[in-house]
């Protein structure tokens, strides 16, 4: 299953070894990719991108994500271009790890 990552801040419930696939938003062409900050507590995989099933539509961005421990880990994915020092927008997430 897919989770969608939706603006700002979201909590997802987890049991340590499961793996999340997460998607984000892609916009091929645009310079433009998502990255996830290292984190503690995290496995972190990027799947790279699954384009849009129509012409001009928005694809997704694909990071499968395993927590390793248990409590609360929180996870930056920051959507960055080359030529920013800052990045476009900040989606944060809190896995709460059982």
């Amino acid at each position: 299953m897919v989770t969608e990552v939706p603006k700002g801040t979201s909590v997802i419930g987890a049991n340590v070894g499961q793996a999340i696939e997460l998607a984000l938003p892609f916009s091929g062409g645009t310079g433009f990719r998502w990255e996830a900050s290292d984190c503690s507590g995290l496995h972190i995989e990027r799947r790279g991108v699954k384009p849009s099933a129509g012409f001009g539509g928005c694809g997704r961005d694909l990071f499968f994500v395993t927590p390793n421990r248990t409590g609360d880990i929180w996870l930056n994915l920051q959507l960055r271009a080359p030529w920013l020092a800052e990045p476009a927008e900040v989606r944060k997430i809190k896995f709460e790890v059982r």
